[in-house]
């Protein structure tokens, strides 16, 4: 959509309001930079955000602390602190049943055997054992548990 007119540059027809106007280069589409920004933002929609964030309470795994969480449905702990000390309460519970499952294992011993094969691994030992992790109790507990964790 380009007009010629004797001895002057071709004039384009902006794409947004339709005004004619002489682009300073070939590539031009828009007679100004405010119908430029215009084009974008309607190629490029901003995503409506809810104006209320959806809050729920949950009970940290740990702690047992009710606080609220806003739309993370996965959170477990409410800290970074009782995500740490759970972990260590897992691991704690793991040495003491590896010493309760071999008598002649020492508790230092068990604490190396989780440092070189991993806590997964052990957590698997312990399953196929048919132990399951008692988050409330903090205990591999032989058998099926309500509040399973591993």
């Amino acid at each position: 959509m380009t007009e010629k007119t004797p001895g002057k540059k071709r004039l384009r027809r902006c794409k947004v309001c339709g005004k004619s106007f002489a682009p300073q280069r070939s590539t031009a589409r828009y007679c100004s930079d405010a119908c430029r920004k215009k084009a974008f933002r309607r190629r490029h929609p901003t995503p409506k955000v809810s104006a209320e964030p959806i809050a729920a309470p949950f009970t940290c795994r740990h702690c047992g602390r009710t606080t609220w969480q806003i739309e993370a449905h996965d959170r477990q702990y409410c800290s970074a602190s009782c995500r740490t000390a759970a972990w260590k309460a897992r691991r704690v519970a793991a040495a003491l049943t590896l010493v309760e499952l071999t008598p002649e294992t020492s508790h230092d011993a068990a604490e190396m055997l989780i440092e070189e094969q991993g806590m997964r691994a052990i957590a698997a030992t312990l399953k196929s054992a048919g132990y399951a992790y008692d988050a409330a109790v903090r205990q591999w507990i032989k058998g099926e548990v309500a509040g399973r964790e591993g």
